[in-house]
């Protein structure tokens, strides 16, 4: 039997006490995530699976006796195990490192990547920084204005991309996309990786990952820490504020040089990840957002890819900005995104409920209404609240109530012959099986209106005009 060790605590005395897998399993149930931080943890994992078999094989058994409708068995396919090392290696032991350096790495991972990047014997800007510098290091995680923020964002962007380009997609997003403390988790994962192997350390994980400890990103990386430590000193003898590392701006340029040569035959852009941390940042936002519209442009594979990657969230929440210099690439970018939605039902379906349960569609209102923007950006504005409100019932709604008939109304007779086709397909569409925004329309008198458009010049305009006419 392979037992790992519970330690189990009296009054009078300590007792390590073998604790079977199978009888962890029993507790844990699934989905479970399992740590192994100790030698041989490789066994483990490879345990782990011929124990969940058993418990099926019994879950099966049970079922047949009692021969009545039976719940379905539990699927350990969804617990996430990762191990320290592979089975038959034996965990370092550096006085300079923690006893438990993978658990480290999986928990305080900038802080051990500090002390591993100290100790190796690398070129430096500066090589003399000691491990009680690397404790001063000021700021906080979760600020990305301070030094400490910073790096840690910087290891998210670069462990994402990492995953983003080694990874299967459907792995990835599993594995990165689908829960934060799952994503972090393996985020760490890929730095323990690294250093871990750096003691003759191989660790192992379920889902399987495949080798990332050599990704040329991890130079990058180093590269980041060194840049740190550099200044570091003369920040803690003057408490000058700290240079901002070059590190979002260089990807930034990385991933324009890529959109020059670029095309669909070539691989991936590697930054795209990046661009969509930079997202978050004010400083490079704009042109973080001009790059990606580029990108999106290239056509529906584009698309695609930076909806595989997790674009969604990011531009969602953007919707909530009120900058204006936002505003044309913002439309442009959903403009895009829901052309190519709009040819997956069930894409389209979730686009649509996050953009009203988000209140996205006041922003696209606001833009149409806004006689001060382009007619062209006005347009893309149109055809998105053509797309919330095409065969959805709640999307019809808050359009109604945030006055889309009488903002398209108002512009039927505007110079843009793409305009005023988007604003007639808008309003059929509207319309579709919503009785209360057709009386509204009919209290506009929104036929007299449509009218002139069957006149129209231009045949798309007229073409479009004559089923919204039936109002």
């Amino acid at each position: 039997m392979i037992s790992e060790h519970h330690l189990k605590k009296e009054k009078t005395y300590t007792q390590y006490i073998p604790l079977s897998v199978y009888d962890l399993q029993t507790w844990m149930g699934v989905p479970s995530i399992y740590v192994y931080d100790c030698s041989n943890a490789g066994i483990i994992v490879d345990s782990f699976k011929q124990f969940a078999e058993q418990h099926e094989k019994e879950y099966e058994q049970v079922a047949l006796q009692n021969r009545g409708p039976a719940n379905p068995p539990p699927s350990f396919k969804y617990c996430i195990q990762l191990a320290a090392c592979a089975a038959n290696q034996i965990l370092p032991m550096n006085p300079d490192l923690p006893a438990d350096i993978f658990t480290s790495c999986l928990t305080t991972p900038i802080k051990i990547a500090l002390k591993w990047f100290v100790m190796q014997n690398t070129s430096k800007l500066v090589p003399k920084i000691s491990m009680e510098l690397i404790d001063k290091i000021p700021g906080q995680l979760n600020d990305r204005r301070t030094m400490l923020g910073e790096l840690n964002w910087i290891f998210t962007a670069i462990t994402d991309t990492i995953a983003w380009n080694t990874l299967p997609r459907d792995l990835f997003q599993k594995l990165f996309r689908q829960d934060l403390l799952v994503a972090s988790l393996f985020r760490n994962f890929l730095l323990a990786e690294r250093i871990m192997r750096s003691y003759d350390c191989t660790p192992v994980s379920s889902p399987k990952l495949p080798p990332t400890y050599q990704h040329p990103m991890w130079q990058a990386w180093d590269l980041a820490l060194d840049l740190c430590l550099a200044q570091l000193p003369a920040i803690l003898d003057s408490e000058d504020h700290f240079v901002h590392s070059p590190f979002f701006e260089e990807q930034l340029t990385a991933f324009q040089v890529w959109l020059t040569l670029g095309s669909e035959l070539r691989s991936p852009p590697e930054q795209l990840p990046i661009v969509l941390q930079v997202l978050l940042s004010q400083v490079h936002r704009l042109r973080a957002l001009e790059l990606l519209g580029r990108f999106l442009d290239l056509g529906p594979w584009a698309v695609n890819l930076a909806l595989s990657v997790g674009i969604f969230p990011y531009v969602l929440k953007l919707l909530q900005s009120s900058a204006k210099e936002l505003r044309p690439l913002l439309v442009f970018i959903w403009a895009k995104i829901l052309a190519v939605d709009s040819a997956a039902t069930k894409l389209l379906q979730t686009c649509q409920a996050d953009l009203v349960r988000d209140n996205g569609h006041k922003y696209f209102l606001s833009v149409l209404q806004d006689p001060s923007i382009p007619g062209e950006h006005r347009t893309l504005a149109a055809f998105v609240l053509a797309s919330i409100v095409h065969n959805y019932p709640a999307g019809q709604e808050v359009a109604m109530q945030g006055s889309l008939v009488s903002i398209c109304l108002e512009q039927l007779q505007d110079p843009n012959p793409l305009l005023r086709q988007w604003l007639a397909v808008c309003l059929g569409r509207l319309w579709t099986n919503y009785d209360k925004a057709r009386w509204c329309g009919v209290r506009d008198i929104a036929h007299e209106k449509l009218y002139t458009l069957l006149q129209d010049p231009v045949p798309e305009v007229n073409t479009h005009t004559c089923p919204e006419y039936t109002v």
